[in-house]
């Protein structure tokens, strides 16, 4: 790395391409003209040379030429809605490690190496435990995820606690102490014992995280059966997830792996790191229920059911991308306009007449019924639903919108046209409210209007 790699801006874009990839926020290098105005503008007599700073809905990230600290350039980073204290943390850990890598750059360490890891050294130094000890937690996971017991896979749940002390007084006996303390890595890849005990029971283990006691496992825990309690965060990967979620104090992880090879790593602070299709990302699933909640007016008649309805939407979303099950979900901003969206909605002869009939009237928020909801989500078609989370379809195949429809809502008389299928019916069905398509992927996509307002996991 030398000076031109900060003239040409090369350094910048590849900031930039760090932070697309791993928050999925928008990402934008500003012009000199703009990087002056911006770093003037920022300087404060407290911090004259500011490195990142919020600005209104956005952040504002400064490099700075080497040994003269001088303002190089500047990108405005902006999320779905405005940036939460853990999305500007997990930004400051990515700026933090990408500026240890250029200087490792410059002491001839190789650039491309540095890239392939630089997410996970971030996702290290962000999580409230030694960076060190959570390297080695995340290169086990990957690790592990090759393992097979009787030609099945093996899916590992590992709970890391910053204190053990009073494990056995809040999980009763549902924490099984082991006579002698484990070596995580010896646990994780080498006893066939523990693979028989995992299979597809809801089992995690036990580890101490405290640094002396970096490497040890202590015992097994039923997550499934912990007591209930209200949960701080109301959402986590998979509604399986929610109980063990919910048992985290502020310091503890836990790292899980899905049947389809995709890692999760939960923190107590509500915050997902996914690894899919070879890469992490950043999740913040509250960033997720704050954009759906623009959606729905203060003025709204249903204003009391808003929060459950929209946690029950994502809760459903989230646990069909866990389980790859590909779906569309619409929620229609007038009944009037169903007939519009769905033709065939009246008529005798449609297909999967039964089922439809069935399910209409089921509400989202209702945990059995949405179990119910999931399982006919993933039939081919869109599940259509009121604003107050009522059924009105199912299985249904989405028309395109009118000449009028399109004008009155993007100004144009004709629609876009997706590579998917179900992405053209997320986006004309997006013209009557807001819709949400699942991908077999993993990934979770809103339109609302004809305009994405959020895109959850890693691009395809």
């Amino acid at each position: 790395m030398t000076t031109k790699h900060w003239l040409k801006g090369e350094l910048a874009d590849s900031l930039k391409r760090l932070l697309q990839d791993a928050t999925g926020a928008t990402v934008q290098v500003l012009d000199a003209a703009a990087t002056t105005q911006e770093w003037n503008r920022c300087r404060t007599s407290d911090d004259a040379q500011p490195r990142l700073v919020t600005n209104e809905d956005t952040l504002l990230i400064f490099l700075y030429k080497p040994r003269v600290r001088r303002v190089a350039h500047a990108l405005r980073v902006t999320f779905p809605s405005a940036p939460m204290p853990e999305d500007i943390q997990f930004c400051r850990c990515l700026l933090h490690t990408f500026e240890e890598d250029v200087q490792s750059a410059r002491n001839q360490a190789p650039w491309e190496a540095l890239t392939t890891s630089r997410i996970a050294r971030a996702i290290a130094a962000y999580v409230p435990l030694p960076t060190p000890m959570v390297s080695n937690w995340l290169e086990l996971a990957e690790s592990s995820i090759s393992l097979t017991y009787e030609g099945k896979p093996v899916r590992y749940t590992a709970l890391f606690l910053n204190s053990t002390k009073d494990l056995e007084a809040r999980s009763g006996s549902l924490y099984v102490k082991l006579s002698e303390p484990m070596d995580i890595e010896d646990a994780l890849l080498r006893q066939k014992w523990i693979r028989a005990a995992f299979g597809s029971r809801p089992l995690a283990l036990v580890i101490d995280g405290r640094r002396k006691k970096r490497r040890q496992v202590t015992g097994l825990l039923c997550y499934s059966a912990l007591p209930a309690t209200e949960p701080r965060f109301p959402f986590a990967p998979h509604d399986s997830l929610l109980p063990l979620q919910s048992f985290l104090g502020s310091r503890d992880m836990v790292i899980t792996a899905s049947s389809h090879g995709d890692i999760f790593a939960l923190l107590g602070n509500g915050i997902v790191f996914q690894k899919s299709q070879g890469a992490w990302r950043y999740l913040n699933y509250e960033s997720a229920q704050v954009v759906l909640s623009r959606c729905w007016t203060d003025h709204d008649a249903n204003i009391a059911l808003k929060w459950n309805f929209i946690v029950a939407v994502l809760r459903l979303a989230l646990d069909l991308s866990f389980q790859r099950v590909g779906a569309l979900i619409v929620i229609l901003d007038r009944h009037e306009d169903l007939n519009s969206l769905v033709p065939d909605n009246a008529d005798p002869h449609r297909p999967s007449r039964a089922l439809r009939e069935s399910i209409v009237g089921l509400s989202i928020v209702d945990w059995t019924a949405r179990q119910v909801i999931a399982g006919v989500a993933s039939v081919d078609g869109a599940t259509v639903l009121s604003r107050n989370g009522q059924v009105l379809d199912a299985a249904a195949m989405v028309a395109r919108p009118s000449r009028e429809a399109l004008q009155a809502v993007v100004g144009a008389d004709v629609g876009r046209t997706f590579e998917g299928a179900r992405s053209t019916a997320a986006w004309n069905a997006s013209i009557f409210g807001t819709s949400l398509k699942i991908s077999e992927d993993g990934p979770i996509t809103i339109y609302r209007h004809g305009k994405r307002i959020l895109h959850l996991g890693i691009a395809g």
